[in-house]
């Protein structure tokens, strides 16, 4: 096997579900907007709705979720600094596909269509970091495709471990420490197993000594032995 041919060595390693773009300047819709603040758990909008707000996150976390008919769902992605979302319903004019909802204290902007649509029709810079975010929405979409299609359940939870690396993670001497509260079944909704296919995948990666948890924080001892894991998963 090719390791570069797998997501983790290839373009899709960077395809993280949680979008953070703290570099774009949103500048030219935020400068007289007010922050609005929403509390862990808080629904922003809900699926198939149409909101009359783009979003965009100044601080905090925003999970947006597919739901079924029964009730199950699928989380999309996480939108953090500079991350818009709800702005495909602006943009073809159909309700949102997800229900969006913060799951840690959030500062929001709330931009109005009307103001949306202006930039995108007076400001190149603005139409850019749209287009920006949109193909990184995109790359993490087609990642996801790739990995339901193509990789078994310990792949899918290591690779998001990896990019819980990449986001959240902080170099000690223990390893990396992952600095963000993630349940197992946010973990779940991510990869799409059950929580109890993630407890007992998370249960063998520590007992590995592949991760390891400390004072309710997981830790990544060895980042190197993490990839290897994923490399010996490979299911196609």
């Amino acid at each position: 096997m090719d390791e570069r041919k797998t997501p983790l060595f290839s373009e899709i390693a960077e395809a993280s579900p949680f979008i953070e773009m703290p570099e774009l300047d949103w500048s030219s819709v935020t400068h007289d907007l007010e922050l609005s603040t929403f509390n862990s758990g808080m629904i922003i909008y809900q699926q198939d709705t149409v909101a009359n707000y783009i979003y965009l996150v100044k601080k905090g976390r925003v999970r947006v979720d597919l739901y079924s008919y029964s009730g199950e769902y699928k989380s999309l992605f996480f939108a953090s600094t500079g991350c818009l979302f709800g702005e495909i319903s602006t943009i073809d004019g159909l309700p949102n596909r997800g229900t969006a909802i913060a799951t840690v204290p959030s500062k929001v902007y709330l931009i109005p269509k009307a103001r949306f649509q202006y930039e995108m029709s007076h400001n190149i810079q603005f139409c850019n970091n749209v287009a920006l975010l949109l193909a990184r929405k995109f790359r993490f979409l087609t990642a996801e495709i790739e990995l339901q299609s193509f990789y078994n359940s310990y792949y899918k939870v290591g690779f998001v471990l990896t990019h819980l690396v990449r986001s959240y993670g902080t170099k000690t001497d223990e390893g990396y420490r992952l600095n963000i509260g993630f349940t197992h079944q946010e973990m779940a909704s991510l990869t799409g197993l059950s929580r109890v296919s993630v407890s007992k995948i998370l249960s063998d990666f520590k007992t590995r000594g592949i991760i390891d948890k400390r004072q309710g924080n997981i830790i990544i001892p060895d980042v190197d032995a993490l990839y290897k894991m994923l490399l010996e998963n490979v299911n196609i």
